[in-house]
């Protein structure tokens, strides 16, 4: 059985013991406090001589913020800071989703450039903060079973079939389970937005900021969203980007979802279409739709193989692992070209490429539990599940 339990930052560096109930952050030595996705990311980046304006800390915070803070009740919270002399202010800066975000400072600090991160020209006169949620990386991180996590991932029950969904159901709580089992105590029933915002806060209370700026983006403008609901007073100058909003059922949660990959692909479409390198650019517009609801039909009456030529190939492609793929494909910032090569040759007979994966890894999963947090599912029923699969099947355009 895999299981993964660390801190996650490059040495074993721990808060100094919880003393009382007032916020402080405990600055750490960065050189001791090198967040473990830097080396990965940046394996020549120097860490031996690092800037002043680099500061690395932790802050205990209640795990349950119903109860006071107490020996019993606190976590650790993992941040890094950006700092020059005499700042103009406080920027928060949160990623989105569980992405490693004490990283962020380093690589502002160093001058490392990343994928996905802003442009900070003309905000280095401000102190930048950004944290690890709680829940991931240095902030005190999860654990669970990835044995008892990969079937689960992109696997869906056929929508008429109740054993099939009892099965799934009993699968998903053993999961759950493990989590409880494997992770700091009490922790799993405290990770959500309304949790983080109070730690975003505790963070500006030990700054001593009255107020402070936040630049969300994808999740991180939920949270952003969040905090400026439950802290009105203390809000500068917020900007939202990639925004997932608040206040849809979860109804109308699965809709957005959808239509939103039907509009990925339409964007696909279009990149092809001007693009003399794409296996259908001479078909004209629409011919990446038609070729997808294909593949999806070969993948649900089982022909769409999973080797390098269909013949005879006995390893075939699920329709819930090729919707799975083209999900993760068109998140973030979609690389198109890639998207289409992999559907081209996919489409031409050579699965391999859409049915190979990456082992699984602990960060991958932090997502589940965090955001289930915030998106309960309050109707767990066979009828429940065939009323969403319904929904979604109502604005699923292409296949």
């Amino acid at each position: 059985m895999r299981t993964v339990s660390s801190l996650l930052f490059a040495s074993g560096v721990l808060a100094a013991p919880f003393s009382n109930a007032v916020p402080h952050i405990d600055w750490l030595d960065c050189h001791d406090a090198v967040p473990a996705v830097l080396p990965l990311e940046f394996p020549t980046a120097n860490v031996s001589a690092l800037p002043s304006t680099l500061h690395c800390g932790q802050i205990k915070v209640p795990m349950d913020y119903s109860r006071p803070i107490s020996a019993e009740n606190n976590i650790t919270v993992g941040l890094a800071m950006y700092r020059p002399e005499n700042p103009k202010g406080l920027l928060f800066y949160c990623p989105g989703g569980t992405d490693a975000g004490a990283v962020i400072p380093w690589q502002i600090a160093l001058d490392l450039n990343g994928n996905f991160l802003p442009n900070f020209t003309g905000l280095l006169e401000y102190d930048i903060m950004v944290m690890d949620i709680r829940g991931t990386w240095s902030s005190n991180p999860l654990n669970v079973s990835l044995d008892l996590v990969s079937p689960l991932l992109g696997y869906y029950p056929a929508s008429n079939n109740r054993s099939e969904y009892e099965a799934y159901l009993a699968a998903t709580t053993m999961m759950w389970q493990s989590w409880a089992n494997l992770s700091s105590s009490g922790l799993l029933g405290h990770l959500g937005t309304r949790e983080v915002v109070q730690d975003y806060d505790a963070i500006r209370t030990a700054l001593g900021y009255e107020k402070i700026h936040f630049l969300g983006v994808s999740y991180g403008s939920y949270r952003a969203a969040q905090y400026a609901a439950t802290f009105p007073e203390r809000v500068g100058h917020f900007v939202l980007d990639a925004v997932v909003p608040h206040g849809l059922s979860i109804e109308e949660q699965v809709k957005d979802d959808i239509i939103a990959l039907n509009r990925g692909l339409d964007r696909a479409d279009a990149f092809c279409q001007n693009n003399n390198t794409c296996y259908w650019h001479h078909a004209g517009r629409g011919s990446v739709q038609a070729a997808w609801s294909t593949l999806l039909a070969r993948a649900a009456n089982g022909t769409l193989a999973a080797c390098d030529t269909p013949v005879n190939c006995t390893s075939f492609i699920p329709e819930w692992a090729l919707q799975a793929t083209l999900a993760g494909l068109l998140a973030g910032q979609p690389d198109f070209p890639q998207l289409l090569e992999l559907l081209a040759v996919t489409y031409m007979g050579n699965g391999t490429a859409l049915a190979s994966s990456s082992p699984l890894t602990l960060d991958q999963v932090w997502s589940l539990p965090i955001i289930c947090q915030d998106r309960p599912i309050p109707d767990k029923s066979f009828a429940g599940f065939q009323k969403m699969a319904k929904i979604a099947k109502s604005v699923r355009t292409f296949g």
